[in-house]
């Protein structure tokens, strides 16, 4: 299951990444005249999304990585009894 979210942690980290790209050349073609501001701001939008799917990734990720903390500590204290 960890493997697994960190494949997803650096899927959704790439597409953040392709989303800022994209964001970028919207406002760069909007700034030249080749696009219009419906452009850009749905490019924020989606940057928006990505962002905040991949933070949502990240928290899940730390909770497990707590987790598995936890019960580390816990075999730990009962190896010692």
């Amino acid at each position: 299951m960890y493997v697994h979210d960190l494949q997803r942690e650096a899927s959704a980290e790439a597409a953040r990444d392709d989303a800022a790209t994209v964001e970028r050349d919207a406002e760069r073609l909007h700034a030249g005249g080749l696009a219009t501001a419906l452009t850009v701001i749905d490019g924020q939008r989606t940057l928006a999304v990505a962002e905040q799917s991949f933070a949502q990734l990240k928290s899940v990720i730390s909770m497990i990585r707590s987790q598995y903390f936890r019960l580390w500590a816990v075999v730990e204290k009962a190896r010692r009894r």
